[in-house]
């Protein structure tokens, strides 16, 4: 079993996210651009992107999975 750790890099505009064991290790998971969101009308791209963020940590996690019965 792990945990997730989220890590947003300002200079690259980029959001990381890591497992982290039990032992303290951590593990690279998966990485995206983050949105433009400031010119979208009503933050339709921020929202998207929250979306698909908790979506993919959800789908990762043993945990989630197994009580969502996916």
């Amino acid at each position: 079993m792990f945990d997730h750790i989220v890590k947003i890099s300002a200079e690259e505009k980029r959001l990381y996210i890591y497992r982290i064991y039990h032992d303290g290790r951590q593990e690279f998971y998966t990485s995206v651009d983050l949105p433009m969101v400031s010119s979208e009308p009503e933050n339709v791209a921020f929202q998207k992107f929250s979306q698909q963020l908790g979506e993919n940590i959800l789908v990762d996690s043993p945990v989630a999975r197994k009580a969502f019965g996916i």
